[in-house]
């Protein structure tokens, strides 16, 4: 499997979100993920494919899931399915740890070349909001 990933940062917003507690600049970024998938077999294969999000929890009062996902296969939009993932449970003190993926259905058919497109926002990253902002972006899979 080959990938390549584009990332477009928007411009800065003048001000950041100010409290008097905190500083909280929010920044998003447009994320394109293209992937090549060969099946080399003469049989047509169907398969569940799936894309993992960050993990989160429930012990946090705010969230930042990617959103907006999409998958585009030779230029048709396939409907996604969001799966939840418990990842770990702390029972007594009523915390999950999740992940979320993204899947969809398709169909590779006999000896192919398959381009599939995924396109999503996602918040940047900082240890607290003084830090410098990054993508927490996760290069490895089961399929590698």
């Amino acid at each position: 499997m080959d990938g390549t990933s584009n990332l477009h940062f928007p411009l800065r917003p003048p001000h950041p979100l100010r409290d008097n507690r905190a500083l909280f600049p929010l920044r998003r970024v447009y994320v394109k993920c293209v992937f090549i998938f060969y099946n080399t077999s003469n049989k047509s294969i169907k398969a569940v494919v799936g894309f993992p999000g960050n993990e989160q929890d429930t012990a946090m009062n705010f969230s930042l899931p990617i959103t907006d996902f999409t998958t585009v296969i030779d230029n048709k939009r396939y409907p996604v399915i969001v799966k939840k993932e418990i990842i770990k449970e702390y029972k007594e003190e009523n915390i999950q740890k999740f992940r979320n993926w993204y899947t969809w259905e398709m169909t590779f058919s006999a000896t192919s070349k398959v381009k599939v497109l995924n396109t999503y926002l996602h918040y940047l990253s900082a240890p607290s909001g003084y830090d410098p902002f990054y993508l927490n972006y996760e290069l490895s899979t089961g399929a590698n």
